[in-house]
């Protein structure tokens, strides 16, 4: 990443002033460059003081899709280079598991075109597979609704799989975290050049429970909030992000442990299973212990810090338990990716970091004046910015690893026997909705790289409605990030995380 990499792309420099009402007349200032390269910027200064940067960022994020870990990456190359220079805390935030359940990609397709066949005959054509995909994602079948509809029992059999299952212990969920944590940990270490970053500590969120225990050391800890957690997804359909980084021989006794035909049998090796794995990752990552994270030490962490910055990834849950505690959240800024505009860019009935815990996000945006300020990046914004994935196999394999998991659906064992390069997969832009949120809310302390075009990020008022839909309101206490201009914007990802000459290698 080179000094240019962070050469301003505005046109004129902007002074600064305390309000992004002073700047609102110019929001169309740079319609005419869409065509060049450069980057979105907020209208407002979010740290409130210029370039100065924060003294700590604190992330929350469940570390399931490959843009969580693509912002990691940027935020540890960006210290790589100095160009951010205070602590990072990432916090795991454990979701809701059920061990033994996950069907196939191949059942899952299977069971879309059951939806389409019993389900949608009446809906346009053309937009069934999203329908189906919706259903599938949601669980939203009822038994009786199945029963009644289809006589065929092999079908009838498949499409139970659309009914969304309880979720399974906690004990379990935190075995699930536990592990992804250690991943996220050799992630990190796997950095190209070998850089080893001490000043990024990772916890995972397991205890909701406050304590006034003496302070330890803040290397992996854990906190819990999956008594409130309300998880939107089919677990059954489930991303399996548990598997993306296993070795040939810890996928073939899973796929084994999976073949075994009573779910209690299943259930009970597959936590044997986690426990090993862990255990072969606290190795790699030289023993390192997750360890409980107090509440009462993340708070001290923030009072603390002159510029503390908060960028949220997950449900509103740690937020919520901020607030409820006088001079924690006051020097706070958050960017929050959340909420929506228009419920229809969701898969689901909520946008999803709120539909996890509705009540803490409902909570969080009532008072949203206790903070020093706040801000969301809704999902119509996340669409509006892909990227593109080109070379990114020839830079970091490790991130590359995580996006043919997620982005090309690519199966776990082709990528331990590495089959399957992104070289060789057909190019697409994809987006990334941490990453975009992440580069809304770094962007106000450093000019960013080039690869959108000169488009400005704009913050517009906004609130929330009963149903926790964005709406623009004059007075609005909460600021949404905006892109105007031609959309999809699209940058290269491999120039944002690596420089200016690193992509184009295939």
């Amino acid at each position: 990443m080179n000094i240019q990499l962070f050469q301003s792309v505005w046109n004129i420099l902007m002074r600064i002033r305390r309000g992004w009402r002073d700047q609102a007349p110019n929001q169309n200032q740079n319609q005419n460059h869409q065509q060049q390269n450069g980057v979105a910027r907020a209208g407002s200064d979010m740290m409130g003081s210029g370039s100065s940067q924060p003294d700590v960022v604190v992330v929350t994020n469940d570390l399931t899709d490959s843009d969580n870990w693509t912002a990691a990456r940027l935020l540890q190359q960006l210290r790589r280079e100095g160009k951010l220079n205070c602590k990072i805390v990432w916090i795991v935030e454990p979701r809701q598991v059920l061990l033994g359940v996950a069907i196939s990609e191949a059942d899952q397709l299977t069971c879309r075109g059951l939806i389409e066949k019993y389900f949608l005959q009446n809906m346009e054509k053309s937009s069934r597979p999203k329908e189906s995909l919706k259903r599938l994602l949601r669980g939203s079948l009822t038994r009786d609704e199945i029963d009644n509809t289809v006589d065929d029992l092999d079908d009838r059999k498949m499409l139970y799989n659309a009914i969304r299952p309880d979720p399974g212990t906690k004990e379990d969920a935190l075995l699930h975290a536990r592990l992804m944590a250690y991943d996220f940990l050799e992630f990190l270490r796997s950095s190209p050049g070998g850089f080893k970053d001490d000043g990024v500590d990772v916890f995972v969120y397991e205890d909701t429970l406050d304590t006034t225990e003496p302070a330890v050391n803040l290397k992996m800890h854990n906190l819990h909030t999956l008594d409130k957690i309300q998880m939107p997804v089919n677990l059954k359909v489930h991303h399996p992000e548990e598997l993306i980084s296993r070795s040939r021989e810890e996928l073939e006794e899973h796929k084994a442990i999976m073949q075994e035909e009573s779910l209690d049998t299943r259930t009970t090796l597959l936590r044997k299973w986690y426990r090993q794995c862990i255990d072969t990752q606290r190795e790699v990552c030289d023993r390192k212990e997750i360890r409980t994270l107090r509440l009462v030490l993340l708070r001290q962490t923030i009072r603390q810090a002159d510029r503390p910055l908060y960028l949220g990834g997950s449900s509103m849950r740690l937020l919520q338990q901020l607030l409820e505690k006088r001079n924690v959240t006051n020097k706070l800024t958050c960017c929050f990716q959340a909420g929506t505009f228009n419920l229809a860019n969701n898969l689901f009935s909520n946008q999803f970091n709120i539909a996890m815990n509705p009540n803490a996000a409902k909570q969080v945006f009532e008072r949203v004046d206790q903070f020093r300020k706040f801000y969301v990046v809704p999902t119509d914004t996340t669409l509006d910015v892909k990227y593109s994935l080109k070379g990114l196999g020839e830079r970091d394999r490790a991130l590359e690893r995580r996006c043919l998991g997620f982005n090309y659906h690519v199966d776990p064992e082709s990528l331990a026997q590495d089959d399957i390069r992104l070289a060789k997969c057909q190019p697409k832009d994809v987006v990334m909705a941490d990453l975009t949120a992440f580069l809304c809310a770094i962007q106000s302390f450093l000019s960013l790289p080039h690869g959108i075009p000169r488009e400005k990020a704009i913050h517009k008022p906004a609130a929330f409605t009963p149903k926790q839909v964005l709406q623009f309101e004059p007075d609005g206490k909460i600021e949404a990030y905006q892109i105007e201009g031609a959309k999809p914007l699209v940058l290269d990802l491999v120039k944002l995380l690596f420089g200016e000459n690193e992509s184009g290698k295939g």
